[in-house]
């Protein structure tokens, strides 16, 4: 809550509203997205200055990139922490998070979290921080 989200299309499209609490950016080629509360990138970079942007007015620091694979993969080499959601869940999908080396990074923290009222599963945070 509270930070700016940096995704791509397609992962915009599977969310298909905005987050409440958040500054929703996509990073398009294609057409703006016409949604209140929703910001379009046309790069990474112009996402990234826009989602420090945002954060500095939230008197945040941190950016949360949710996908898809394609951000995470070119973000990656960027991040000093991340912050890793495992739903307990079998589900069928595309895209993975790319495997972390362990010599650059460690795990630094783990909760698992049961199933809350309303929810189908649980699911276990896990927050790697890079090596030194």
């Amino acid at each position: 809550m509270g930070h700016p989200c940096l995704m791509g299309r397609r992962t915009w499209g599977s969310l298909g509203r905005p987050l409440p609490g958040r500054d929703m950016i996509v990073v398009t080629r294609g057409a703006a997205i016409a949604t209140a509360g929703v910001h379009t990138a046309r790069s990474l970079d112009d996402g990234l200055t826009l989602a420090a942007a945002l954060a500095a007015a939230r008197g945040v620091s941190d950016i949360m990139v949710i996908g898809g694979g394609d951000l995470y993969r070119q973000c990656l080499p960027q991040a000093g922490r991340i912050d890793f959601t495992e739903v307990d869940a079998v589900v069928v999908g595309d895209t993975i998070f790319p495997e972390l080396d362990p010599v650059e990074w460690r795990e630094t923290s783990t909760e698992t979290v049961p199933p809350m009222p309303g929810d189908d599963h649980g699911y276990t945070l896990r927050v790697f921080d890079r090596n030194s």
